[in-house]
């Protein structure tokens, strides 16, 4: 099948997982078998139990926590001097 290559996609059913693929042209074949290469890899890691039983530590859940914490300061401090600035123009001239 030189000119051809395949265009893959996963679906979920359950605890399977379908690879669909579909004939193209314009592309040589090596990319079509890379590519479908690519989304099985991807598809197996997805469904592999370690992806699936990842669980958070508390440490990690506290620096998640503190991420959103600082955001939230951040926001509120830009929400502050905008609203400031908005309010209390400076005339110059």
């Amino acid at each position: 099948m030189p000119g051809k290559y395949a265009e893959c996609s996963l679906l979920f059913q359950g605890s399977h997982i379908v690879i669909l693929s579909h004939l193209r042209s314009a592309q040589p074949q090596k990319a079509a078998v890379m590519q479908a290469a690519v989304v099985a890899s991807t598809g197996a890691f997805l469904a592999s139990p370690l992806a699936a039983q990842a669980a958070v530590t508390p440490s990690l859940n506290n620096f998640l926590l503190s991420l959103v914490a600082g955001a939230t300061v951040l926001a509120v401090i830009a929400g502050g001097i905008t609203f400031v600035s908005n309010f209390d123009p400076v005339n110059r001239g």
